[in-house]
């Protein structure tokens, strides 16, 4: 008897271990957030922030598109982005073409973002409602709070957008007057011919064209 408890023995530990209770794990501490601290910029630096943000506010159009993801696929693009106080609307359209210049893929980002300018026009915007089109071709909705950082330089009616990755975006203010017109992409749109006939039967029924 003795024999065969001290052979069920380790089995009647394991079990024993197995039964108990298990403690939960303590929940790891958590990570102390660091304090903001408020910056204090030299009055040389809040004098170029007022200057910059001042100087984005309106309408701009979208004139150039550097982005390292279609670098070297043939494109056309066209954008617009209106700026008011310390919010601004951007949307850019894209159309990819192949070989034969034919669109082929389709890409569309939008989206209203609150933006502050920091030291050397380091931008941060902070989006608010914004879609864009992935690489799966569908549309997906960007994240409130989602934040991009840009180098922002804005010189009378130009303003250029930098980013860490390669992009850069570059504006011409849009000034009053008629614009040609361009489809989606920004390309221009003929205009319609009138037909020759119509003039010349307009002027007969013109008493002023007729018995000089």
């Amino acid at each position: 008897m003795r024999t065969l408890l001290l052979a069920l023995a380790p089995a009647l530990s394991v079990a024993l271990v197995l039964s108990a209770p298990q403690r939960p794990e303590p929940a790891p501490p958590r990570p102390r957030e660091t304090p903001q601290v408020p910056v204090t910029h030299s009055e040389g630096t809040q004098k170029e922030i007022a200057r910059t943000a001042k100087a984005m506010q309106g309408l701009w159009v979208l004139r150039e598109l550097e982005w390292p993801r279609i670098q070297g696929v043939p494109s056309d693009f066209r954008g617009f982005c209106l700026v008011s106080e310390n919010h601004l609307n951007f949307e850019v359209h894209i159309g990819l073409k192949n070989q034969n210049q034919n669109l082929m893929d389709l890409m569309l980002d939008s989206g209203l973002w609150r933006f502050e300018v920091g030291e050397g026009n380091r931008t941060v915007m902070t989006a608010l409602i914004g879609s864009y089109i992935d690489q799966n071709n569908h549309i997906v909705f960007r994240e409130e709070g989602t934040r991009v950082r840009y180098e922002v330089i804005a010189l009378g009616d130009e303003m250029v957008w930098r980013k860490e990755d390669g992009q850069r975006l570059a504006f011409s203010r849009m000034l009053d007057g008629s614009a040609a017109r361009v489809d989606i992409f920004g390309r221009p749109i003929p205009e319609e011919k009138k037909d020759e006939g119509d003039k010349s039967d307009a002027k007969k029924d013109d008493p002023k064209e007729q018995d000089h």
